[in-house]
């Protein structure tokens, strides 16, 4: 499946599964919207990829929490 260009959302992503599906995905050409309740870990992780010239977006957000959900939402959208 290719999925080149395509926008992915990865909860759990400044660190072990999360980052691992993260790099995959960014590998395969997918541009990523790192999700983590954890800012700094995440911006970090993101700051990592970046060097590597992949797309992705580092997002702090609580998943716990429907309010955090629909902001970190509108901040993927070209309009956010």
């Amino acid at each position: 499946m290719d999925i080149s260009g395509k926008t992915a959302i990865v909860t759990g992503a400044a660190s072990g599964i999360g980052l691992g599906i993260t790099t995959a995905l960014a590998e395969a050409g997918a541009n990523v919207v790192m999700a983590d309740i954890q800012k700094d870990a995440v911006e970090a992780a993101a700051h990592r990829l970046s060097g590597t010239e992949k797309r992705a977006l580092p997002v702090r957000i609580d998943v716990t929490q429907e309010q955090s959900a629909s902001r970190s939402g509108q901040k993927t959208t070209p309009d956010g």
